[in-house]
């Protein structure tokens, strides 16, 4: 066995194998991962993974190796039983998929000692995440009102609705979501996800958003990540693009005076909704900071609704 720390990668020179280590994490990371093969896939902490993401590395999964059956392994805690990899692995479960309950009662040997004990003082949700295996709601979501119930087929007459504004979050990954607004309810119409670097390019931005030909048309506004050069491109295209609002606690409390529904293709943004919490401080109070993780559609998303809210009170552009 041999190890380049540099490159991050175990070979094996009596049969030829390889290990990569990788991260996508970070614009490097992220397509040296996306630039190779593999004929197989091990996922560490996959719930912290939009399903765009997850989707793009099963794509990866295609080196073709005599006598061998490619297959992926994903590796998580549990988190809430409507996050999507719960539907894959329980609900919506193929023949060739398989799961495993692994927990810390299953690793006594190589575990400190008194470790069990002290999980199970902890309280009644992390109990049934870290000691059982359970997938539950977990406590401090940012989003309550973020509903299975709730996805429907969302009606794309924009002419139906008082108002529809924008929001664009940039990144390794970049999220667009459109939301129309009917009295207080809030409806997600449209999402754009672009995954890794070489799709999150403004230019690719600006041909995704164009399908939706009104958005021009209209001057529908675009609340963005504060970029001033891609905002700057936005603008140039003929888009209302601008700054978003960055108050997170303001932006998180517009977002809940709203009655969310979400279009069933609009599954990375419920997922990044739904599984959004709040940070503790050093006494376990709540704070207005999130956990990032998978965060940039709902981020997206209050930038959309809370820039409308902060541009015209709420009142509506009626522009149509």
């Amino acid at each position: 066995m041999c190890i380049r720390d540099s490159d991050y990668i175990v070979s094996f020179p009596s049969t030829g194998s390889e290990i990569w280590f990788g991260g996508l994490d970070t614009k490097e990371r992220a397509e040296k991962v996306f630039g190779q093969e593999y004929a197989s896939i091990f996922l560490n902490e996959a719930v912290q993974l939009s399903p765009s993401t997850v989707d793009k590395v099963e794509t990866r999964l295609a080196q073709k190796v005599q006598g061998f059956k490619n297959f992926m392994i994903y590796d998580c805690n549990p988190r809430h039983p409507e996050h999507f990899l719960y539907k894959k692995f329980y609900i919506e479960k193929q023949s060739y998929q398989a799961q495993l309950l692994w927990t810390p009662h299953d690793n006594v040997k190589n575990l400190s000692p008194g470790y069990i004990e002290r999980l199970g003082r902890k309280d009644e949700i992390s109990r049934a995440r870290f000691l059982e295996g359970k997938w539950v709601s977990l406590p401090g979501a940012v989003y309550p009102g973020v509903k299975a119930e709730n996805i429907i087929t969302v009606d794309k007459d924009f002419r139906f609705y008082d108002d529809i504004a924008c929001g664009l979050d940039f990144g390794l990954n970049t999220a667009f979501v459109l939301w129309a607004f009917k009295h207080n309810k809030a409806y997600c119409m449209y999402e754009i996800t672009l995954v890794g670097a070489k799709e999150s390019t403004t230019k690719n931005i600006i041909s995704k958003i164009s399908v939706i030909w009104w958005l021009r048309k209209y001057s529908v506004p675009i609340y963005c990540d504060h970029e001033p050069d891609r905002i700057s491109e936005l603008i140039d295209a003929g888009f209302n693009a601008k700054k978003a609002p960055k108050d997170v606690g303001a932006g998180d409390s517009t977002v809940n005076e709203h009655e969310l529904f979400f279009d069933t293709k609009c599954c990375n943004t419920f997922q990044s909704m739904l599984n959004l919490v709040h940070q503790v401080d050093e006494n376990d109070n709540f704070i207005d900071k999130h956990v990032k993780e998978n965060d940039h559609h709902a981020d997206a998303s209050r930038y959309a609704q809370h820039g409308r809210k902060v541009d015209n009170a709420g009142e509506g552009h009626y522009f149509f």
